[in-house]
């Protein structure tokens, strides 16, 4: 599958390119993100703001991206986080 995101050239930083979904479980806010990586897009877990280094991950392809994000999501809801306005 093409990367759905716009590949930017690389400049030695990373650029956000967009939110997947954010969810609170009280004070507390996760977000996955992804953001342009030299190897193509990376995929980001935030809690409190705070990046999960273990949570980085790289492709060339969206498809595997979306998947797993899809998979933290359920995992983090297991746990009674919820999306805004739930």
């Amino acid at each position: 599958m093409a990367l759905i995101f716009t590949r930017r050239e690389w400049d030695g930083r990373a650029i956000e390119l967009g939110e997947l979904w954010v969810l609170r479980k009280g004070p507390r806010t996760a977000r996955a993100s992804v953001a342009t990586h030299p190897r193509g897009v990376e995929l980001r877990l935030e809690i409190d703001g705070e990046l999960q280094p273990e949570s980085r991950v790289f492709a060339e392809d969206d498809e595997p991206l979306f998947a797993l994000a899809a998979a933290w999501r359920a995992l983090l809801e297991a746990k009674g986080w919820r999306a805004r306005g739930a």
